[in-house]
């Protein structure tokens, strides 16, 4: 389970996760598979504040592209490199 908190680690844990779900579903092509950030989030212990302030964090720093209404997020490039670097 990721701590409750907007540190980096639960930022690496979360985008982490995220591409861990999606490379499952399409380990060829991750960057086309999106799904509900919010559905995660919660599966991972954040409430839905939490997770929609992590979202945001993510987006704002380019490693999740996260749509407005926060239904579908796909990881970026960066968010790639961003998970080789850790």
């Amino acid at each position: 389970m990721v701590a409750k908190t907007e540190s980096s680690s639960s930022k690496s844990s979360f985008v982490r996760a995220f591409y861990d779900v999606i490379a499952q579903a399409s380990p060829a092509r991750p960057f086309l598979i999106s799904l509900n950030p919010i559905v995660l989030a919660m599966q991972l212990g954040f409430s839905i504040q939490e997770g929609k302030t992590l979202l945001s964090e993510l987006n704002r720093e380019g490693l999740l592209s996260v749509d407005s209404s926060m239904n579908r997020a796909f990881i970026t490039p960066k968010g790639i490199k961003f998970l080789q670097v850790e």
